[in-house]
């Protein structure tokens, strides 16, 4: 190569690092869940997930229930930092994204006698980010309930101190359609019959990767019962839940639906003996790796 071009492609190069270097991805952090459990997640924001601009933010004294409900499809509703005190009912695509530095910034509540958040719309794609659902209590799905065949993605979110007293999964209900959980955290949720955190049924599918289940109550699963559907828990904490059923304290596949059951356990920290006692009684359903 000529000496005079060696020149000119160093000059090019060196002009070009400040601007086409590669950002690093986010390290991950170590938090700790209000169980005392230290749980490593991604930083909060971190960058590889696309975000897209706000179409309307609201303030805690704004009605989110209101703004939800004129809404137009994949419309993208911003909370400023605060609690917003409401029932929402979700029937179009939408995301609902928290403004705040952390997940417990933002918070979505009520006063217990109704799921915080209900998706009811066929076919729609709804992204929670970078909330708390909180204090929810319903016959079935205190925090989230899916009962449609909805695609539902939460990320970086917190759903915790929800009940449900009559079906189960005191924090998330899915009834029908997927589910992805993307570095969340399920604490301290309870249900009287099963699924403290998540109840599954029919053909529905459950991801989650990262994150932690820590601290739930039930009569059998505390962590997770599969009635029926598809799960896969990807580097998941699953600990210190409690149920009535020494068997099963974690996690319960019942059936009952008639549906088939399928469930990969792939690199979580849960109790050796219960994951081998899974294996070893539900041979055809469950892989752990």
């Amino acid at each position: 190569m000529k000496p005079g071009l060696v020149t000119t492609l160093s000059i090019a190069l060196l002009a070009c690092l400040p601007a086409c270097s590669l950002r690093p991805a986010a390290p991950a952090t170590v938090t700790t869940s209000e169980s005392g459990q230290q749980v490593r997640t991604p930083t909060t924001k971190e960058a590889p997930v696309p975000t897209t601009e706000c179409t309307a933010t609201l303030s805690p004294s704004d009605s989110l229930a209101d703004a939800v409900e004129a809404a137009a499809s994949n419309a993208v509703l911003c909370l400023q930092p605060g609690s917003y005190n409401t029932e929402l009912e979700i029937t179009r695509s939408i995301t609902i994204r928290g403004l705040g530095e952390a997940p417990h910034a933002t918070t979505i509540t009520n006063g217990g006698d109704f799921a915080v958040v209900a998706i009811k719309g066929q076919d729609i794609a709804v992204v929670l980010e970078d909330l708390t659902l909180r204090g929810g209590g319903d016959d079935s799905g205190g925090g989230l309930l899916v009962s449609a065949w909805a695609d539902v993605t939460l990320r970086r979110c917190r759903i915790d101190s929800n009940s449900s007293y009559l079906v189960g999964g005191g924090g998330v209900y899915l009834q029908f359609g997927k589910l992805r959980l993307e570095d969340c955290i399920l604490e301290k949720n309870q249900a009287e019959e099963e699924g403290g955190a998540i109840l599954m049924d029919n053909d529905s599918e459950l991801v989650m990767h990262r994150g932690s289940i820590l601290g739930n109550r039930a009569s059998s699963g505390a962590a997770l019962t599969m009635r029926g559907g598809t799960a896969l828990l990807d580097s998941v904490v699953i600990a210190d839940n409690e149920a009535q059923s020494t068997q099963d304290p974690n996690i319960y596949l019942r059936g009952g639906s008639g549906k088939p059951i399928q469930l990969t356990l792939r690199a979580c920290t849960m109790d050796e003996a219960e994951q081998t006692s899974l294996k070893e009684r539900f041979a055809d359903q469950v892989t752990i790796e």
